[in-house]
């Protein structure tokens, strides 16, 4: 903990003197149309408390007056607002932000002063407050808050300025020091500055921290923040774009932020204890201790003795961890350093991961790290150091981005940006050791769309709504895509399977069941659909079920397929019998359109219900077996005994002959014409190939259009057949 934190707090009240400027007086609306432009309300620099009450814990804010009442009743320690929510209605202007960029020698008329602690939850509501100003000798602590030990949120800081050329100074944009507090979505720009010791010779660590968001944390969390303010840390002074320091063993973590502004950091080097020491400026964070850097990216220049493009410093006795960053500024090494003092005799870990660095630096990443999957631009590098050189060619292709991991996405117009949606899997690998078996994959994202569930091999896994089965055995991966972002998992099918014999012995009407094993579980495989198969069905066959009958002596192979998968049986009929149980004539036929099977049952003499199983492609009568249409049915002979006995019947389309020639005499005339009216009065029958000959428009149905195009054919005014997209079907 740093001996400097909070040691004072200024009680003096905010600058009451304040004078409303006046902006351009009119602005051309439309030609004919010109209207005053409307003039922000300024900051009069009234200060207004009468909204607090303090058994509420409920604050909505919407004027300046009110929000400098708000921060006097933490200066002057009234309320630190703990269990409070306050809420900002309304964008506010504390200056007139006009002349900013002469703030520097000519101040504004309003000073924002809040060095106290905030306990409670601010929610800015996306609301913009402008013109900030601050600058001291003295402060200890300077932001928009002093400190926070709370949340805040969704607040912009637009044209802050702040300076502080004080000992010891925790400066940022939103708040000088965060204790176990979050702040997340919240913007900041303008100008930010802290000067530390000048004076030479032997120094202390202790510098003036600045930071774009905040100057210290302590165990706090930041998330969605961006910083485009000029930050300038000279002396004995250490910068960040978003965090100035994250304090040794504080655990803080930065995710998903960005910094756009330059840093112009310390050039200052120190004599200290047994080496030199300098006092480091990063993109993200100057000096790190424990902490998580995380989907952040720095497009700002930084410039100090000691610098990187995401962390400044990495304190090697601590444990700090950056993954899924990049830099595009230049600075001393692309991602971050580690401390001079320690470098070689650190106990600590530093671990960067999926992170590439583009701009101008000694090091491309760092000199030293555990680095994986990191990279940089060779031609800006003067030193190697840890990761992999890339070409510019390289770095600006898709693979590139394929590579860096689902954090990113590919850039058409330049370098890989990191993704606007996040996804993650609760599982990254799963392994499924069964057919069909399933595992649920549970998605967590901030995209309010519909994920789509993609499988690069569904011959091995399929998935839907995040439920993934097995195919066959192999290794595919399951990607659920999240706008530009995506979620992937690595799944393993691995399973096998067996007959229960794979070779046998049985004589001619004798019947022996195969079964599929599962040889995960030794036991009977389930939700499988096999397809039983004998290679010579006179030898013997087998039902549906996997029951072998043997018909006459000899060899044969049964095959089962199911899935991807095909397994053999070596079947001998020795010659003898059993006693023959009844058997359907035919168990498997292949018949064309309007041909004619009879079907019988032999060794039995009761009763027998003919069934089909689809009277649109197979009618059956007393075992008669008519074809009407391409397809497959199965024909049942329900014999009284209450057995069962089937055959599959596939019935093949037939071709026309002849478009029009309905009564397939080879030639289309008037004729065909008026059987064809008879046949669709019910008064002639036609063959199936004169079916298909009528079928002129190619609809699959024959109706009066097919008579109109047969009779205009035959006076030449169209040709036959008509495809049905020149038909209008």
């Amino acid at each position: 903990m740093f001996k400097h934190r909070m040691l004072s707090f200024l009680t003096a009240g905010l600058l009451l003197t304040a004078q409303i400027p006046l902006l351009p007086a009119a602005q051309v609306i439309a030609a004919e149309e010109v209207q005053e432009a409307a003039a922000p309300e300024i900051w009069d620099g009234s200060i207004d408390t009468s909204w607090f009450d303090a058994e509420e814990n409920e604050a909505h804010i919407s004027t300046a007056a009110q929000l400098a009442g708000f921060a006097s009743l933490m200066t002057k320690r009234t309320t630190d607002f703990a269990g409070w929510t306050v809420y900002l209605e309304a964008d506010i202007y504390l200056n007139d932000v006009s002349d900013f960029e002469s703030w520097g020698s000519a101040p504004p008329a309003n000073t924002w002063q809040n060095n106290a602690e905030f306990k409670g939850s601010f929610d800015g509501q996306g609301h913009t407050v402008y013109g900030a100003y601050q600058v001291s000798t003295e402060a200890h602590v300077m932001g928009f808050f002093g400190s926070v030990d709370g949340s805040v949120k969704n607040l912009n800081l637009e044209k802050v300025y702040f300076s502080s050329s004080g000992h010891l100074c925790e400066l940022g944009g939103v708040c000088g020091n965060a204790s176990k507090g979050s702040i997340d979505g919240c913007k900041v720009s303008g100008c930010l500055s802290a000067t530390g010791y000048s004076d030479t010779g032997e120094a202390s660590t202790y510098a003036d921290r600045v930071g774009g968001i905040c100057g210290v944390s302590h165990h706090a969390n930041f998330s969605d923040c961006v910083s485009s303010a000029a930050i300038t840390a000279s002396d004995q002074a250490i910068a960040g774009g978003i965090v100035g320091d994250a304090a040794a063993y504080s655990n803080s973590r930065i995710r998903n932020c960005r910094n756009e502004g330059a840093i112009i950091g310390s050039t200052l080097e120190r004599k200290y204890q047994n080496g030199i020491y300098y006092f480091p400026s990063g993109g993200i964070i100057g000096t790190a201790g424990n902490c998580q850097i995380e989907r952040c990216c720095n497009t700002g220049d930084v410039t100090a003795k000691f610098s990187g493009g995401i962390a400044g410093c990495v304190i090697s006795d601590q444990t700090c961890t950056i993954s899924d960053c990049y830099n595009w500024g230049s600075c001393g090494s692309g991602i971050a350093k580690l401390t001079a003092l320690q470098a070689n005799n650190g106990s600590g870990t530093f671990r960067i991961r999926n992170c590439y660095s583009t701009g101008k630096a000694t090091y491309g990443i760092a000199a030293k790290a555990d680095a994986e999957n990191c990279y940089y631009l060779h031609d800006e590098v003067s030193e190697n150091g840890v990761g992999t050189a890339k070409s510019e060619e390289n770095m600006k292709a898709a693979a590139f981005a394929e590579a860096l991991g689902s954090a990113f996405r590919y850039n058409p117009d330049g370098y890989s940006l990191l993704t606007v949606y996040e996804a993650d899997l609760d599982m990254t690998e799963i392994t499924l050791t069964g057919l069909n078996q399933q595992k649920t994959l549970t998605l967590s994202t901030n995209y309010d769309g519909e994920p789509i569930w993609i499988s690069d091999n569904t011959a091995v896994a399929t998935v839907e709504n995040g439920i993934v089965t097995a195919v066959s055995p192999g290794t595919t991966t399951v990607y659920a895509l999240c706008g530009d972002a995506r979620a992937v998992c690595t799944v393993t099918v691995d399973f096998g399977f067996s007959l229960n014999q794979s070779a046998i012995e049985l004589k001619r009407g004798e019947t022996v069941r195969l079964s599929i094993l599962d040889d995960t579980t030794g036991k009977s495989a389930e939700n499988i659909n096999p397809v039983w198969i004998s290679s010579d069905p006179s030898v013997a066959s087998v039902d549906k079920t996997g029951l072998v009958t043997g018909e006459k002596p000899g060899e044969t192979e049964i095959i089962v397929y199911f899935a991807d998968i095909q397994l053999p049986c070596k079947v001998t009929v020795l010659p003898g019998s059993v006693n023959e149980e009844p058997a359907i004539s035919t168990e498997n036929a292949i018949l064309d359109e309007g041909d004619v099977l009879t079907l019988t049952v032999k060794n039995y003499t009761g009763n027998i219900t003919w069934v089909s199983s689809d009277a649109k492609c197979v009618t059956v009568k007393d075992g008669i077996v008519t074809a009407v249409a391409e397809g497959t049915a199965t024909v049942y002979a329900i014999l009284s005994t209450g057995q069962n006995l089937a055959a599959e019947i596939s019935v093949r389309g037939v071709q026309a002959s002849l478009y029009g020639d309905t009564d397939e005499n080879g030639q289309v005339t008037l004729l065909d014409v008026i059987l064809l009216n008879k046949n669709l009065l019910g008064l002639e029958q036609l063959s199936a190939v004169a079916r298909k000959n009528a079928d002129v428009n190619l609809d699959k149905t024959i109706n009066n259009t097919d008579s109109l195009y047969i009779l205009q054919s035959l006076v030449s005014l169209i040709s036959i057949p008509i495809h049905p997209t020149q038909s209008g079907q």
